[in-house]
């Protein structure tokens, strides 16, 4: 009868307005009522497998129906198992959540069954697929495996080399990461391959010059200093020099507002250099060599010859007005000594020079006025606020240069066999003049015993590892503080830890 009522009113109304009517009826029906199928497959709980214990299969999108029947026909590798049958009503992908015991538990998407004949969740000792049942995609399965066994016998190749190979860019590149979800989507289409773990188990015992020979970028290598809840941090380049960031705090300007409880630092530089007319070390070069004090230390030695002398830069961060970071912008310093030691019997007359630049890496607030930056006994002033405090010992005369810098020299004299250093400090942000006398109080020694004495406090109330590779021993040690420098305070007051404990460009505020 409803058949023929509907003919009947067909026949009365316009033909073409009803069969668009009638059309759209279809494929709504369609769309909302056609079901896809899908298997999950799990192995018995045991000592192995604990979390399988328990099971449970759940839809995240509220209008996404999801059923499951328990599976009539596992195997004997994956015993227990359901059949799921869902409907997916929008063109959002749906997503589904597999809980297990003991807090395990992982997601999937539809869109991941439509790519994949099964996805094999194998350490947790699952299987999905919307192909069949574990028995039913074994020639798929066995084809996987013999690409994965070939691939063993290749060189292994880490993600981030393939990242290279792929786009040709290295880690000092500004642009490195702008391909990447490009390399991601170019990668989904690559050969099956194993997986790092296992090429890394086949590798056998391998000390780090293995992986140091394969990245001829650590070369271009940074490293910054700084202190917990402190939103300053100093960017030591390899070649010594010491720079400061706008885009350290008060987050990026181009992506988010400041941030008016963290003012921005105007961004700077300033590097050493040795000789009558003074040459400074390029970025990137090969003539500087760093390293940590004690293998972890972010108290960092750089050593270079030059003009006939052996030197010796060391660096470290340190609060000028104690541990304690209730504002996160207290007044920082680069501690600074330089030491210049002549290895022949002869006396040697020579020049220190220092050469101030406004660049602000990564940033877009340049410190204003750099060519109005003068020395005075004891310091180095820019219209009236102090920027870095000298060496009482040394006398300085500006060397006229072009461009956004400023150079100065003091003559230096070296008996034959003799070793002598100076002390500076440099601040993050610019001061009052009468901040010169307590850095003068503090001094470079004691402010070196209480930066080492506060690292190893936090160090010893940590974990530890022990592996046969003292270096990766010390890249463990090295990662707490690098860690806590990258905490900042918040509005209220609390510490915010922010990823990247080796290498960021701006804080990300949690804001």
């Amino acid at each position: 009868m409803r058949h023929h009522s509907l003919r009947d009113q067909v026949r009365v109304q316009p033909f073409f307005p009803t069969f668009l009517i009638f059309l759209f009826v279809l494929a709504t029906t369609h769309t909302v009522w056609s079901a896809e199928t899908f298997t999950v497959q799990w192995k018995n709980s045991g000592p192995e497998f604990p979390w399988l214990s328990l099971v449970e299969l759940r839809s995240v999108n509220e209008n996404v129906s999801l059923k499951a029947e328990k599976l009539r026909q596992g195997s004997s590798e994956y015993p227990n198992g359901l059949r799921a049958t869902f409907t997916n009503p929008g063109d959002d992908p749906a997503w589904f959540r597999v809980k297990l015991a003991l807090g395990y538990g992982f997601a999937f998407s539809d869109r991941m069954l439509e790519q994949h004949p099964y996805l094999w969740v194998r350490d947790l000792g699952l299987y999905i697929s919307r192909s069949g049942t574990w028995s039913e995609t074994g020639t798929q399965r066995a084809e996987a495996a013999d690409q994965v066994s070939r691939s063993l016998n290749e060189p292994f190749v880490s993600c981030a080399q393939k990242y290279f190979q792929w786009a040709g860019l290295r880690e000092y590149e500004p642009k490195l990461d702008q391909k990447i979800w490009e390399f991601v989507e170019e990668k989904q289409d690559w050969p099956i391959e194993a997986r790092s773990i296992d090429h890394i188990a086949r590798l056998g015992e391998v000390d780090a010059s293995y992986f140091d020979q394969r990245f001829p970028d650590l070369k271009y290598s940074r490293i910054y200093l700084g202190w917990p809840d402190h939103n300053d941090e100093f960017i030591l380049w390899n070649n010594g020099k010491i720079g400061v960031s706008s885009n350290s705090v008060g987050g990026d300007s181009k992506s988010y507002p400041e941030s008016p409880w963290q003012p921005r630092a105007s961004g700077y530089s300033l590097q050493f250099g040795v000789g009558e007319a003074p040459q400074f070390s390029d970025y990137g070069g090969s003539r500087v060599h760093q390293q940590l004090r004690d293998g972890f230390h972010l108290v960092v030695t750089s050593d270079w010859n030059e003009a006939g002398l052996s030197i010796t830069q060391t660096n470290f961060a340190y609060p000028l007005d104690g541990e304690q970071i209730k504002t996160g912008v207290e007044p920082l310093l680069a501690w600074t000594k330089i030491q210049f030691s002549n290895p022949v019997p002869h006396k040697q007359q020579t020049y220190l020079g220092i050469e101030f630049t406004n660049e602000d890496f990564a940033g877009s607030l340049p410190l204003a006025n750099i060519k109005d930056l003068a020395w005075r006994k004891g310091g180095f002033y820019l219209l009236g606020q102090l920027v870095a405090v000298a060496d009482p010992a040394l006398e300085f005369n500006e060397i006229l240069v072009t461009g956004d810098r400023k150079r100065f020299r003091a003559a230096v004299q070296l008996e034959p066999s003799e070793a002598k250093s100076w002390i500076f400090a440099n601040f993050y942000r610019p001061v009052s003049p009468a901040r010169l006398e307590s850095v003068r109080a503090l001094g470079y020694e004691k402010a070196l015993e209480r930066t080492l004495a506060f690292w190893n406090r936090l160090d010893s109330q940590g974990a530890k590892i022990t592996v046969p590779e003292p270096l990766f021993n010390n890249l463990y040690r090295t990662f707490l503080p690098r860690i806590t420098i990258n905490s900042d305070l918040d509005l209220n007051g609390f510490s915010v830890l922010q990823t990247g404990p080796v290498l960021y460009n701006r804080v990300w505020h949690h804001v």
